[in-house]
């Protein structure tokens, strides 16, 4: 899927259903999706989203699907009995999202790598599609995506999305 994905992004034919979203309610659903992953490994998954948070037009599966790819590499680098925080809030005309880990942390000289095509911290761990994926569905919703971490730290994987962008109208 994820290269059926990446061809998609590159021939310019992924287009996006925008549609004004309840982000809470995406958010808790991704973390249930993964609940039953996290819960083998004994890691606890915290959601804090700010009250009466604005709706963001976005298209849902999309940035569910990026939401899904964070906090699924946040369990996958973070040692049992662990956490991982999702937290929503609004700053200026953006809504600001990350997914927080108490995991392995990203070396230095790799994290301003991460977002690259088939970059991989740690081989044998995935195809480093994931995130590239992730950046180019962020900035095509006129958002960002960045990445901030401490080896041995944890990492905090953090995008905005703009508040003024308009609904599709379907004709």
């Amino acid at each position: 899927n994820d290269l059926n994905d990446l061809t998609r992004i590159d021939e310019g034919a992924s287009s996006l259903d925008k549609v004004s979203a309840d982000l809470n309610e995406l958010i808790s659903q991704s973390t249930e999706r993964l609940k039953s992953q996290a819960d083998r490994r004994r890691i606890e998954i915290i959601s804090v989203v700010e009250n009466g948070l604005p709706q963001p037009v976005i298209d849902r599966s999309r940035i569910e699907q990026v939401l899904l790819n964070l906090i699924h590499n946040a369990i996958k680098f973070t040692s049992n009995g662990g956490s991982i925080t999702v937290h929503a809030s609004q700053s200026n005309e953006c809504i600001l999202v990350s997914v927080r880990d108490t995991g392995i942390g990203i070396p230095a000289d790799d994290l301003s790598r991460v977002f690259e095509r088939f970059y991989k911290v740690e081989e044998g761990t995935g195809r480093g599609l994931g995130l590239h994926i992730s950046k180019q569905i962020i900035e095509a919703h006129g958002g960002r995506i960045w990445a901030e971490s401490a080896e041995g730290g944890g990492s905090t994987f953090s995008f905005a999305l703009p508040l003024n962008a308009r609904v599709k109208v379907h004709e």
